[in-house]
């Protein structure tokens, strides 16, 4: 074990690395968690070690013991080891040349740059939300993908997915206030909470949003969203699941924002979050303004062809209502829901409830008219005979299914015909499948609906098997 002082002035201990074989006996490197040192003089990259387990570089003290707690963090709260959940060796490299003012992930490590233009006694180093921030970018690609980054809105999302954990990791919402300060903090920081302050979009008709899709201005309409839902009540033990979650719902070349609302409502969907917190992703997203919704319209008439009023439309996500609405005088309704499948149910008095799915499509508006039947129980008879001599054939096995085109259900009723070839059933009003079957003839499969109160005569015509 060694210590030193970080940035902030705070002595620390960390592990180190002991060797007899080496350069020095000492090395700022873990091996349990995979984490090697780096310095940059001239361009070129040093194992930071001491001969004497003695410490002095504060920026790699503040770098190298950020590092160690994000990865813990990282594991303790999302059970993931390493950016790619696999132990990868991770390097870090402090005072790097390459640029100024600035901390990266590089594909391998993270690199961090030494202030040049910045007034500030500390490094990004110093900051443990841009070392989360820079390490979820790692995780990022071994998760959502590599995707295109500058000025593109995929490198939006990338960038904002960075600074959601920077933030969860740190406990707070805001980006860069342990590094910057003043007119730096206002120009390079971020604040979750209110981006405008840093001339960061809070929403998309907002006038700071980058026409030009520049990732690390539009990136505010990610970290903001997640601000919002833990703002309307949701906890940021679940917002890290949550989002961590949401990485692997499905991001392309071609991803947009509203893609991130799909992909977050996917992955409480999976997590089975309640209706409240599902109702607290949805609020958070639409005011930012950023939508993944469409329409599904129709009219409810009865079986007469007459407008049913006060007829109530429910759509329903894995079994909790989600929409509801009432059609008028005419008949009409119309639901505005999130792109995804859904059950609707159509209930009104006096008639069978009717159900069906609904798939709904971004910004498409779907017609569902529905027919409803009255309720009670109804008649079904009928005659069957032949089809080539029709003579009636006695005998013939009516099985009776629910639901249209149903050929493969369970039976709920069934008899035969008599030796005049008749039959009749008495059923609840509803939709179902009439089988009719008899040996040496091919059987037949009809569509029958039953209205309560009535009678409805269904006749059949069996060929023989040639």
């Amino acid at each position: 074990t060694g210590s030193g002082k970080n940035e902030i002035g705070t002595k620390v201990s960390f592990p180190v690395a002991f060797t007899w074989t080496d350069f020095f006996f000492f090395y700022m490197q873990d091996l349990e968690r995979n984490i090697q040192m780096y310095t940059q003089k001239l361009f070129i990259d040093f194992r930071i070690g001491s001969e004497f387990n003695s410490w002095g570089d504060k920026a790699a003290v503040s770098a190298y013991t950020n590092m160690i707690q994000v990865y813990d963090w990282y594991q303790s709260t999302l059970n993931r080891t390493s950016v790619d959940n696999r132990g990868k060796k991770l390097d870090v490299l402090v005072h790097d040349d390459s640029m100024n003012d600035n901390a990266y992930w590089d594909g391998s490590g993270i690199a961090f740059c030494d202030n040049k233009s910045i007034s500030s006694s500390t490094t990004p180093a110093s900051s443990l939300d841009i070392v989360g921030h820079e390490y979820t970018h790692g995780v990022f690609e071994y998760t959502a993908g590599d995707l295109p980054y500058n000025n593109t809105i995929t490198g939006a999302i990338n960038e904002g997915y960075a600074d959601v954990f920077g933030c969860l990791i740190e406990g707070d919402w805001q980006i860069g206030e342990n590094w910057l300060s003043g007119q730096d903090y206002t120009n390079y920081g971020r604040d979750a909470a209110d981006p405008t302050a840093h001339r960061a979009p809070d929403k998309m008709s907002s006038s700071f949003y980058a026409q030009n899709e520049e990732e690390h201005t539009n990136s505010a309409l990610v970290y903001h969203a997640a601000y919002l839902m833990e703002h309307y009540g949701m906890s940021k033990s679940t917002l890290a699941r949550l989002w961590y979650k949401s990485m692997s719902m499905g991001y392309d070349a071609n991803a947009e924002f509203y893609t991130v609302r799909r992909n977050v409502l996917k992955a409480a969907k999976k997590m089975n979050l309640s209706s409240s917190e599902i109702q607290i992703i949805k609020r958070a997203f639409d005011e930012e303004e950023i939508y993944d919704k469409g329409t599904v319209t129709g009219t409810v008439t009865n079986v007469e062809g007459n407008a049913v009023r006060g007829a109530e439309v429910s759509a329903y996500l894995g079994g909790e209502q989600i929409g509801q609405a009432t059609t008028g005088s005419d008949g009409t309704y119309t639901l505005e829901l999130d792109s995804d499948t859904y059950v609707l149910h159509v209930n009104a008095t006096g008639h069978v409830e009717y159900t069906a799915s609904q798939e709904i499509t971004r910004n498409t508006t779907s017609v569902h008219d529905v027919v409803l039947v009255k309720a009670g129980n109804g008649l079904v008879s009928g005659t069957v005979v032949s089809a080539t001599s029709g003579q009636a054939l006695s005998g013939v096995q009516v099985n009776v299914r629910s639901g249209y085109s149903n050929k493969d259900g369970m039976v709920i009723a069934n008899t035969s015909t008599d030796d005049s070839g008749t039959y009749s059933l008495e059923l609840e009003a509803g939709y179902y499948t009439f089988e009719m079957s008899l040996e040496n003839y091919t059987s037949s499969y009809t569509d029958v609906l039953v209205q309560g109160g009535e009678t409805a005569a269904i006749n059949g015509s069996l060929s023989p098997v040639l």
